[in-house]
């Protein structure tokens, strides 16, 4: 989307707006082909993390995530989240 916007020359909001529609249409209608990143992987897997429904998967999950893309501070909070809750910490 990023390289998508540097290419107009939208001079306000509203115009923006417009381009911004634009992408969204093409990007549905596959004329604009997304490669996923690192980062990209990293927040799926902090997804699955989320979803976890055992504290220490959870937390091997985060591990995983933050070790697939440090970019991902999510996964530093989340790991936070859980590490700090003395309930969590008793359930795994």
């Amino acid at each position: 989307m990023n390289e998508f916007l540097k290419n107009t020359d939208a001079k306000d909001v509203e115009e923006v707006n417009e381009k911004l529609q634009e992408f969204i249409q093409k990007y549905n209608n596959n004329q604009i082909k997304y490669e996923t990143t690192l980062l990209d992987d990293a927040y799926e897997l902090l997804e699955k993390a989320n979803q976890a429904k055992i504290a220490k998967g959870a937390l091997k999950l985060a591990k995983q995530v933050f070790d697939t893309s440090n970019e991902c501070f999510d996964a530093i909070l989340f790991q936070v989240e859980y590490e700090d809750d003395p309930l969590i910490r008793e359930k795994s």
